[in-house]
């Protein structure tokens, strides 16, 4: 037997199912009323492609939770990371404190930098000691990416998205 009142839809119905076919009602909509130019989607991905062409793309070179996915890990256990190429990279420290991350770590070679963490909607920056070394927090669970600055703002390097798990 359905118990959802007639008047309208269940308030806990967490679905989404609701917001999803008025998304695509109002994409139909807009389609009709004006229509995205032919190419301009291409042409924004292309150019979105483009921001960063200068910056040296990190590999992954150490992920602890990789590493140890067979052991069984404690709440304060810390995560450590390592991106680089073969003259550059940061290495860093993921902390969970309470429900955020922090991130202690340091740029090779040693200088000082500008470290942005990066994640969909918002930055957080912050700049290295001497000899490279950074404390970057707090930084919500998620998804997240450094680009490595120099002081006078050319991007020097850029790790891949990883995640921060909650």
């Amino acid at each position: 037997m359905n118990t959802r009142d007639a008047s309208g839809p269940d308030r806990n119905d967490r679905s989404g199912h609701e917001s999803t076919a008025v998304m695509a009602s109002l994409a139909l909509y807009l389609d009709d009323v004006e229509p995205m130019p032919t190419g301009l989607l291409e042409t924004a991905v292309a150019a979105y492609t483009w921001r960063n062409v200068d910056a040296e793309l990190l590999d992954l070179l150490v992920d602890s939770v990789e590493a140890d996915l067979e052991l069984v890990r404690a709440e304060s256990a810390v995560r450590v990371i390592a991106f680089g190429s073969p003259d550059r990279g940061v290495h860093f420290e993921c902390h969970r404190v309470e429900a955020h991350y922090r991130l202690e770590g340091i740029v090779q070679p040693p200088a000082p930098v500008i470290i942005v963490a990066e994640r969909p909607g918002e930055t957080m920056t912050v700049r290295t000691d001497e000899a490279g070394s950074f404390d970057l927090g707090p930084i919500a669970p998620g998804s997240v990416r450094l680009v490595i600055r120099e002081i006078d703002g050319g991007v020097v390097m850029l790790t891949p998205w990883f995640v921060l798990d909650r």
